[in-house]
């Protein structure tokens, strides 16, 4: 249903994609998220930050629709999508990579891209078809590799394959770059700013790594112990001291 106070015509001309409005989730006693807000702009690079434990996944978690927040709306492109499922949120248009891939190693990277196509293709020699130029779009080498024999590079760009396979308007990336070389965060970087603009998708991004957001998100919302402690640019929040404090240990 359409939010009340939120119009189509309106949000078109804010330009806001996502409205993530005063969200809070408890697991029993614990507070993951502490009234949460927050606007997304269509077409931006995103990125959440913040230490461990911070509550940065639980965000996504809740975007997505894996998780239902305890307290709070969610506003995708004038729709309340807070109650709605999963599966649903992917049809509109929202689809997220994971920390740790998910896939099956005993298949080849084709079909773990192929089979989220089929609901949509009907056919799996035309989702195949699909798959492989999805796994050439993110400069993937061999479509045809058993998922057990992937390196770890090679395991986060099947992820954001599989994840471009739905189309998204809004793609949600849970720190891509974790665990790789420093010429495969350089060949990252290039990727995710391609699919933001040559696909159109806007970007939210969770990462520890302050050079790579700095290097291609527009803005950047710093989590801790579930508050929201800082929102700006790149540049504002790595020199607010909230946020040296709580996450970076110091200036960069």
């Amino acid at each position: 249903m359409q939010f009340e106070g939120y119009r189509s015509e309106d949000l078109q001309k804010s330009g806001i994609i996502l409205d993530v409005i005063n969200v809070t989730k408890k697991f029993g006693e614990l507070v993951a998220l502490n009234n949460v807000s927050f606007k997304v702009r269509k077409g931006e690079i995103l990125a959440i930050i913040g230490p461990n434990g911070a509550g940065k996944t639980t965000l996504i978690n809740i975007i997505s629709g894996i998780l239902k927040p305890t307290a709070g709306r969610l506003i995708y492109k004038g729709v309340d999508i807070t109650n709605i499922r999963p599966n649903k949120r992917a049809k509109m248009g929202i689809a997220r990579t994971f920390q740790v891939p998910i896939y099956i190693k005993d298949l080849r990277a084709v079909d773990s891209v192929a089979v989220p196509l089929t609901w949509k293709l009907k056919s799996l020699d035309l989702a195949r078809e699909k798959a492989i130029e999805l796994l050439k779009r993110v400069g993937f080498s061999d479509p045809y590799k058993m998922g057990r024999d992937l390196t770890l590079a090679e395991e986060k760009r099947l992820e954001i394959a599989r994840a471009l396979a739905l189309e998204p308007e809004l793609l949600l990336l849970d720190e891509p770059a974790a665990g790789l070389r420093p010429d495969e965060i350089e060949e990252l970087k290039g990727l995710i700013l391609d699919i933001a603009k040559e696909e159109d998708t806007t970007v939210i991004l969770i990462e520890h790594l302050i050079k790579f957001v700095m290097d291609i998100c527009s803005r950047a919302i710093v989590l801790n112990f579930g508050n929201k402690i800082a929102e700006g640019s790149p540049e504002e929040v790595v020199s607010n001291p909230d946020v040296i404090t709580a996450y970076l240990g110091g200036a960069v």
